[in-house]
């Protein structure tokens, strides 16, 4: 004779459903959490790379590589760290389209990193897309257009790209261009400007070819080749 079923009542049903309605908070924390701890593990592992990055502080490709090969095993939903693996992998001298796939998905996480834009201005203009290169540099301008640790960036960007841009991205890159020579702190960031043809012309522009700050700026100029030529001799 088989045993009969008894049925469960509504109020033990409920009462364990309560009980584990517990466990839920927890365990949503853990799975949220998991993530993040692996993208920190990681970007530990990866410095000081971000760090000089940051600072504009070169180092062996190399070191680029080994970082962002790191750095691609961040979470996905962390912006920064997705955009310091884009720069590591163009300092490493990766294809600009993989920079571009990094970049981007940086972007969609941190659309306010003004660093992700001009590192998505650059590698568009590497691969010869000056439109695309000019619409990523708009926003790059818009957002912290007083941050000195892109300031060279974006002014390199700007002169490579004078000639697709619109108005007021004119008036934004020669701010840019003044605001190099008048701070002196980022005054050396202009001998990299002036290494091309279309800088030298947009550093002129910038400043209204005065003949004063022209002579200022030749002076500034030996003066660093003196300091570079002392530090290369044993």
């Amino acid at each position: 004779m088989s045993a009969r079923r008894v049925p469960i009542s509504t109020e033990i049903l409920w009462r364990w459903l309560a009980r584990a309605a517990w466990f839920v908070p927890p365990v949503v924390i853990v799975a949220l959490a998991v993530p993040r701890l692996v993208s920190g593990v990681a970007a530990d592992a990866a410095f000081p790379v971000p760090i000089y990055m940051v600072m504009n502080y070169p180092l062996p490709q190399r070191t680029y590589a080994n970082a962002t090969r790191i750095l691609e095993r961040t979470d996905w939903r962390d912006g920064d760290q997705t955009i310091a693996a884009a720069e590591a992998a163009a300092d490493s001298g990766s294809a600009p389209n993989r920079t571009i796939m990094l970049v981007r998905r940086g972007l969609a996480h941190a659309p306010v990193s003004a660093r992700g834009w001009i590192l998505l201005a650059e590698a568009f203009s590497a691969e010869k897309n000056e439109g695309a290169a000019a619409r990523a540099l708009s926003p790059a301008l818009t957002l912290g257009p007083f941050d000195y640790w892109i300031a060279g960036r974006r002014a390199r960007a700007c002169a490579a790209l004078w000639n697709v841009l619109g108005a007021s991205d004119r008036d934004a890159c020669g701010s840019q261009a003044r605001l190099l020579w008048d701070n002196p702190i980022l005054r050396p960031q202009i001998v990299r400007l002036l290494q091309t043809r279309e800088g030298a012309q947009f550093l002129l522009r910038a400043i209204d070819n005065d003949p004063q700050q022209i002579r200022d700026i030749n002076r500034f100029l030996s003066g660093a080749r003196r300091n570079q030529e002392s530090a290369a001799l044993p």
